[in-house]
């Protein structure tokens, strides 16, 4: 994240920093966009943001809930490590709509 923020700081010419709560709740939140979508967000916060600390309130709603719902009505369930090591697949289902109907 510190990464991404100094880029587009320097990028920019902003000397924006992440506030504690932010980290959290970005660490906790599943990306299902990977990298990019955490590269996009953190340019996004820079220029967008009107203090120097970003804060929760600076944060899109569905980051800032934890949601990871995408707009086609799938939900995307994070990549978790089993207690012996062995990585899960992600999983992904739909949430709406009848079995066997294309949704």
């Amino acid at each position: 994240m510190n990464y991404f923020i100094n880029v587009f700081n320097e990028k920019y010419g902003m000397k924006k920093r992440l506030d504690n709560s932010v980290y959290n709740c970005l660490v906790e939140y599943s990306w299902p966009g990977n990298v990019r979508e955490l590269e996009n967000l953190m340019e996004r916060l820079v220029v967008t943001s009107i203090n120097n600390i970003i804060t929760i309130k600076d944060l899109p709603a569905n980051i800032e809930t934890g949601s990871t719902q995408t707009g086609d009505g799938m939900r995307l369930i994070p990549l978790r490590q089993t207690a012996s090591g062995k990585c899960l697949h992600p999983l992904s289902f739909q949430l709406s709509g009848s079995a066997g109907t294309g949704g």
